[in-house]
């Protein structure tokens, strides 16, 4: 080989050296970027709280996300039937299961 095909040779060895690291260095930013992504998301799920439900107009302003109450004994609470009389529950006292069955409806 002459000079100038061994410097040539070089050259080109530097040149895919360099693109190799450039390509480490994009993979690694990459994957930085989405680890942190990931971890946001997991935080702010973790952070967020239990959000009131929507209530019907005329009931009370805020209700309980049935989701929290999954797997733990029903609070104790006070509603009106459809004739308008007061039905109260103690909770989770009971000894027995309770069904509770809620039926949103017009009069």
């Amino acid at each position: 080989m002459t000079k100038r095909q061994t410097s040539r040779a070089r050259l080109q060895q530097a040149k895919q050296s360099r693109n190799r690291v450039r390509i480490i260095i994009a993979g690694v930013l990459v994957t930085l970027i989405c680890l942190g992504i990931i971890l946001w998301r997991l935080q702010s799920a973790n952070s967020q709280t239990a959000r009131p439900v929507p209530t019907p107009i005329g009931f009370p302003d805020t209700a309980q996300d049935i989701g929290t109450l999954v797997g733990r004994p029903a609070p104790a609470f006070t509603l009106r039937d459809d004739t308008g009389q007061t039905v109260s529950f103690l909770g989770g006292q009971a000894s027995r299961s309770t069904v509770l069955i809620f039926h949103m409806g017009f009069r």
